[in-house]
Protein backbone atom coordinates (compact mmCIF):
# COMPACT_ATOMS: atom_id res chain seq x y z
CA UNK A 1 0.00 0.00 0.00
CA UNK A 2 2.87 2.37 0.74
CA UNK A 3 3.93 2.18 -2.94
CA UNK A 4 0.52 3.44 -4.02
CA UNK A 5 0.63 6.30 -1.53
CA UNK A 6 4.18 7.40 -2.22
CA UNK A 7 5.76 6.09 -5.42
CA UNK A 8 9.02 7.87 -4.57
CA UNK A 9 9.52 5.97 -1.32
CA UNK A 10 12.43 3.69 -2.14
CA UNK A 11 12.12 1.58 1.01
CA UNK A 12 8.64 0.50 -0.02
CA UNK A 13 9.97 -0.89 -3.31
CA UNK A 14 12.84 -2.54 -1.46
CA UNK A 15 10.38 -4.22 0.91
CA UNK A 16 8.33 -5.43 -2.04
CA UNK A 17 11.52 -6.89 -3.48
CA UNK A 18 12.08 -8.82 -0.25
CA UNK A 19 8.46 -9.94 -0.30
CA UNK A 20 8.96 -11.50 -3.74
CA UNK A 21 12.52 -12.68 -2.98
CA UNK A 22 11.64 -16.38 -2.75
CA UNK A 23 8.46 -16.34 -4.83
CA UNK A 24 9.20 -14.58 -8.11
CA UNK A 25 12.83 -13.73 -8.83
CA UNK A 26 12.19 -11.52 -11.85
CA UNK A 27 9.49 -9.55 -10.05
CA UNK A 28 11.80 -9.10 -7.05
CA UNK A 29 14.54 -7.75 -9.33
CA UNK A 30 12.09 -5.23 -10.80
CA UNK A 31 11.22 -3.93 -7.33
CA UNK A 32 14.85 -3.84 -6.19
CA UNK A 33 15.77 -1.98 -9.38
CA UNK A 34 13.10 0.65 -8.76
CA UNK A 35 14.32 1.04 -5.19
CA UNK A 36 17.89 1.57 -6.45
CA UNK A 37 16.70 4.13 -8.99
CA UNK A 38 15.18 6.11 -6.11
CA UNK A 39 18.14 5.65 -3.77
CA UNK A 40 21.50 4.47 -5.06
CA UNK A 41 23.06 4.34 -1.59
CA UNK A 42 21.23 1.29 -0.20
CA UNK A 43 23.82 -1.49 0.16
CA UNK A 44 21.26 -4.09 1.20
CA UNK A 45 19.18 -3.65 -1.93
CA UNK A 46 22.23 -3.88 -4.20
CA UNK A 47 23.33 -7.03 -2.40
CA UNK A 48 19.93 -8.72 -2.63
CA UNK A 49 19.57 -7.86 -6.32
CA UNK A 50 23.10 -9.14 -6.90
CA UNK A 51 22.28 -12.47 -5.29
CA UNK A 52 19.21 -12.82 -7.48
CA UNK A 53 21.17 -12.02 -10.65
CA UNK A 54 23.62 -14.77 -9.74
CA UNK A 55 20.80 -17.22 -9.03
CA UNK A 56 19.39 -16.76 -12.55
CA UNK A 57 22.79 -16.91 -14.24
CA UNK A 58 23.37 -13.18 -14.80
CA UNK A 59 26.78 -13.41 -13.19
CA UNK A 60 28.34 -10.15 -14.41
CA UNK A 61 25.34 -8.18 -13.17
CA UNK A 62 25.47 -10.02 -9.87
CA UNK A 63 29.15 -9.28 -9.36
CA UNK A 64 28.59 -5.62 -10.20
CA UNK A 65 25.74 -5.26 -7.70
CA UNK A 66 27.55 -7.03 -4.88
CA UNK A 67 30.72 -4.99 -5.43
CA UNK A 68 28.59 -1.82 -5.25
CA UNK A 69 27.05 -3.06 -1.99
CA UNK A 70 30.52 -3.57 -0.50
CA UNK A 71 31.64 -0.15 -1.71
CA UNK A 72 28.68 1.42 0.09
CA UNK A 73 29.07 -0.66 3.25
CA UNK A 74 32.08 -2.82 4.11
CA UNK A 75 29.83 -4.79 6.47
CA UNK A 76 28.57 -6.76 3.44
CA UNK A 77 32.05 -7.96 2.51
CA UNK A 78 32.01 -11.14 4.60
CA UNK A 79 28.62 -12.11 3.17
CA UNK A 80 29.88 -11.58 -0.37
CA UNK A 81 32.76 -14.06 -0.44
CA UNK A 82 30.74 -17.10 -1.47
CA UNK A 83 28.53 -15.19 -3.91
CA UNK A 84 31.52 -13.64 -5.68
CA UNK A 85 33.33 -16.98 -5.67
CA UNK A 86 30.30 -18.71 -7.16
CA UNK A 87 29.79 -16.08 -9.86
CA UNK A 88 33.44 -16.11 -10.90
CA UNK A 89 33.46 -19.92 -10.86
CA UNK A 90 30.51 -19.98 -13.26
CA UNK A 91 32.28 -17.41 -15.45
CA UNK A 92 35.39 -19.62 -15.44
CA UNK A 93 37.40 -16.84 -13.80
CA UNK A 94 39.06 -19.46 -11.66
CA UNK A 95 41.81 -17.35 -10.08
CA UNK A 96 39.19 -14.93 -8.76
CA UNK A 97 37.00 -17.82 -7.66
CA UNK A 98 39.89 -19.28 -5.66
CA UNK A 99 40.48 -15.90 -4.02
CA UNK A 100 36.88 -15.50 -2.85
CA UNK A 101 36.37 -19.14 -1.84
CA UNK A 102 39.56 -18.89 0.23
CA UNK A 103 38.20 -15.80 1.97
CA UNK A 104 34.97 -17.66 2.64
CA UNK A 105 36.88 -20.60 4.14
CA UNK A 106 39.07 -18.34 6.27
CA UNK A 107 36.02 -16.50 7.58
CA UNK A 108 34.37 -19.75 8.65
CA UNK A 109 37.60 -20.96 10.23
CA UNK A 110 37.84 -17.73 12.24
CA UNK A 111 34.30 -18.31 13.51
CA UNK A 112 35.03 -21.96 14.27
CA UNK A 113 32.24 -23.25 12.05
CA UNK A 114 32.21 -25.66 9.13
CA UNK A 115 32.57 -24.23 5.62
CA UNK A 116 30.76 -27.05 3.82
CA UNK A 117 31.82 -29.30 1.00
CA UNK A 118 30.45 -27.09 -1.78
CA UNK A 119 33.11 -24.45 -1.22
CA UNK A 120 35.96 -26.94 -1.00
CA UNK A 121 34.78 -28.76 -4.12
CA UNK A 122 34.50 -25.59 -6.19
CA UNK A 123 37.82 -24.21 -4.95
CA UNK A 124 39.37 -27.60 -5.70
CA UNK A 125 37.87 -27.65 -9.17
CA UNK A 126 39.15 -24.12 -9.75
CA UNK A 127 42.63 -25.25 -8.69
CA UNK A 128 42.38 -28.24 -11.01
CA UNK A 129 41.48 -25.93 -13.89
CA UNK A 130 44.48 -23.71 -13.08
CA UNK A 131 46.81 -26.74 -12.86
CA UNK A 132 47.36 -26.57 -9.09
CA UNK A 133 46.95 -30.32 -8.75
CA UNK A 134 48.27 -30.68 -5.21
CA UNK A 135 45.94 -27.92 -4.00
CA UNK A 136 43.08 -29.56 -5.86
CA UNK A 137 43.69 -32.94 -4.21
CA UNK A 138 43.77 -31.28 -0.79
CA UNK A 139 40.48 -29.45 -1.39
CA UNK A 140 38.66 -32.47 -2.83
CA UNK A 141 39.76 -34.45 0.21
CA UNK A 142 38.42 -31.74 2.52
CA UNK A 143 35.14 -31.78 0.58
CA UNK A 144 34.84 -35.52 1.18
CA UNK A 145 35.76 -35.21 4.84
CA UNK A 146 33.40 -32.33 5.69
CA UNK A 147 30.56 -34.03 7.56
CA UNK A 148 28.25 -31.05 6.96
CA UNK A 149 28.59 -31.32 3.19
CA UNK A 150 25.41 -30.65 1.24
CA UNK A 151 26.04 -30.82 -2.48
CA UNK A 152 23.62 -29.05 -4.77
CA UNK A 153 25.53 -28.89 -8.04
CA UNK A 154 27.41 -32.19 -7.93
CA UNK A 155 27.68 -35.54 -6.18
CA UNK A 156 30.31 -37.50 -4.28
CA UNK A 157 31.23 -39.31 -7.49
CA UNK A 158 32.20 -35.95 -9.02
CA UNK A 159 34.62 -35.28 -6.16
CA UNK A 160 36.27 -38.68 -6.55
CA UNK A 161 36.46 -38.26 -10.33
CA UNK A 162 38.10 -34.85 -10.14
CA UNK A 163 40.44 -35.96 -7.38
CA UNK A 164 41.37 -38.94 -9.52
CA UNK A 165 42.19 -36.62 -12.41
CA UNK A 166 44.32 -34.45 -10.11
CA UNK A 167 46.22 -37.47 -8.77
CA UNK A 168 46.74 -38.74 -12.32
CA UNK A 169 48.29 -35.38 -13.27
CA UNK A 170 50.61 -35.76 -10.27
CA UNK A 171 51.54 -39.26 -11.51
CA UNK A 172 49.99 -40.83 -8.42
CA UNK A 173 48.51 -43.58 -10.53
CA UNK A 174 47.58 -45.91 -7.69
CA UNK A 175 45.75 -43.07 -5.94
CA UNK A 176 44.02 -42.08 -9.16
CA UNK A 177 42.94 -45.65 -9.83
CA UNK A 178 41.50 -45.91 -6.32
CA UNK A 179 39.40 -42.79 -6.92
CA UNK A 180 38.19 -43.95 -10.34
CA UNK A 181 37.25 -47.29 -8.78
CA UNK A 182 35.20 -45.40 -6.20
CA UNK A 183 33.38 -43.47 -8.94
CA UNK A 184 32.52 -46.73 -10.68
CA UNK A 185 31.27 -48.28 -7.44
CA UNK A 186 28.93 -45.28 -7.07
CA UNK A 187 28.00 -45.08 -10.74
CA UNK A 188 28.75 -48.33 -12.64
CA UNK A 189 27.70 -46.82 -15.97
CA UNK A 190 30.09 -43.86 -15.77
CA UNK A 191 31.95 -44.40 -19.03
CA UNK A 192 34.44 -41.59 -18.46
CA UNK A 193 35.54 -43.08 -15.15
CA UNK A 194 35.93 -46.52 -16.73
CA UNK A 195 37.94 -45.01 -19.59
CA UNK A 196 40.20 -43.14 -17.16
CA UNK A 197 40.55 -46.35 -15.19
CA UNK A 198 41.89 -47.97 -18.37
CA UNK A 199 44.32 -45.11 -19.06
CA UNK A 200 45.62 -45.35 -15.51
CA UNK A 201 46.06 -49.10 -15.79
CA UNK A 202 48.17 -48.51 -18.90
CA UNK A 203 50.45 -46.24 -16.88
CA UNK A 204 50.69 -49.02 -14.28
CA UNK A 205 51.51 -51.47 -17.12
CA UNK A 206 48.49 -53.62 -16.34
CA UNK A 207 47.64 -54.01 -20.00
CA UNK A 208 45.14 -56.83 -19.64
CA UNK A 209 43.01 -54.93 -17.14
CA UNK A 210 43.36 -51.75 -19.20
CA UNK A 211 41.97 -53.47 -22.29
CA UNK A 212 39.02 -54.82 -20.31
CA UNK A 213 38.33 -51.30 -19.05
CA UNK A 214 38.52 -49.84 -22.59
CA UNK A 215 36.12 -52.51 -23.84
CA UNK A 216 33.67 -51.63 -21.07
CA UNK A 217 34.08 -47.90 -21.69
CA UNK A 218 33.31 -48.45 -25.36
CA UNK A 219 30.14 -50.32 -24.47
CA UNK A 220 29.20 -47.33 -22.30
CA UNK A 221 29.52 -44.96 -25.24
CA UNK A 222 33.08 -43.64 -24.99
CA UNK A 223 34.23 -43.72 -28.62
CA UNK A 224 37.84 -42.92 -27.76
CA UNK A 225 38.07 -46.28 -26.01
CA UNK A 226 38.04 -48.15 -29.33
CA UNK A 227 41.06 -46.18 -30.52
CA UNK A 228 42.90 -47.27 -27.38
CA UNK A 229 41.88 -50.89 -28.02
CA UNK A 230 43.28 -50.70 -31.56
CA UNK A 231 46.52 -49.23 -30.27
CA UNK A 232 47.15 -51.34 -27.18
CA UNK A 233 44.97 -54.44 -27.21
CA UNK A 234 46.24 -56.90 -29.80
Amino acid sequence: MSILINPNYHEAFSRMGFAYRFKDTEEAIIYFTKAIELSSNDAGTFFERGELHIEIGEYEKGISDIEKAIKISKSYEVYAYYELGEANYKLKSFDKAIKYFTQEINWHDALGISTGGNVFFKRGDSKLKTLDYEGAVADFTLALEDSSSIFNDFEFKDIYFNRGNSKFALEDYNGALSDYNMVISLDPKNGNAVFNQGITMLRLKDFGSACKAFSKAGELGVGEAYKMIQQYCH
